[in-house]
């Protein structure tokens, strides 16, 4: 049986030791660097420890490049504490590292997400419309051509009243 000290010592490591885990890997083996890296993030984003799951997710972009998880999981992480600009940046520069459809589509679904959390409402319609230029069949693009439509209309509007202000 563990004394009230201990068992808090106990808890803390438990909950805390993943987050981690990627910072004691060999630098000599850049992959299971990238791996490890990735797998302490995706923890401690699972813990909503947000700072180290900010820190692995971006040693592991640094390291092992090529895991388009780490990228997303990484603008997830920037979104959670509302730090946009850095959300952004991270999921336009996936798009130009990863040609794949579905990752294109994974970061585009994730773009558009950030961009209304923000509250980009034009660059959520740019996002919206690279979306279904990619991906004209998938079965949510009949919903994003209606949010399209409406937002165009919103913005018409918006700006037939700013311009009579400005009279």
């Amino acid at each position: 049986k563990l004394s009230g000290s201990a068992l808090i010592a106990t808890a803390f490591l438990w909950c805390h030791a993943p987050c981690f885990a990627g910072e004691t890997t060999s630098e000599s083996n850049g992959s299971a660097t990238a791996e490890g890296l990735l797998r302490a993030g995706l923890e401690c984003e699972q813990r909503r420890n947000w700072p180290k799951a900010i820190q692995a997710l971006s040693k592991c972009c640094q390291v092992g490049g090529d895991l388009s998880t780490a990228w997303i999981e990484l603008s997830r992480c920037y979104m959670k504490i509302k730090d946009f600009n850095n959300a952004e940046k991270t999921l336009m520069a996936a798009r130009k590292r990863f040609t794949g459809a579905s990752i294109q589509k994974s970061v585009l679904v994730m773009l558009m997400a950030c961009e209304g959390e923000a509250g980009h409402l034009e660059a959520l319609q740019q996002a919206r419309r690279e979306y279904l230029t990619l991906f004209p069949d998938e079965k949510d693009a009949p919903t994003i051509r209606e949010e399209i439509a409406f937002y165009d209309k919103d913005f018409a509007y918006t700006r037939k009243l700013e311009s009579r202000e400005k009279v």
